[in-house]
């Protein structure tokens, strides 16, 4: 099933989850009604799994002139660089 998958099916689903669990993370954290309040541990969990610290991560992202990265009214920026 998952292993079947092409290298670039898998790492969109692995993304996708990846944000989705960083974003109940911080829901959980900011809702006084859950479990979870306070404590941004799923968030930690999620980024630990996608980044284990026995692992190197180096990269680059290059940008020229008046290149900038924002976001407005509330617009999301997600960057994940890859080294090949």
């Amino acid at each position: 099933m998952f292993a079947a998958k092409p290298v670039e099916q898998q790492a969109i689903f692995l993304r996708s989850v990846y944000f989705a669990e960083l974003k109940a993370g911080g829901r959980g954290y900011n809702d006084p009604a859950s479990s979870r309040y306070g404590s941004y541990l799923r968030g930690r969990q999620a980024i630990a799994a996608r980044f284990p610290e026995d692992r190197s991560y180096a990269g680059d992202l290059i940008m020229f002139g008046d290149s900038g990265i924002r976001a407005l009214y509330g617009g999301d920026i997600s960057i994940l660089i890859r080294r090949e």
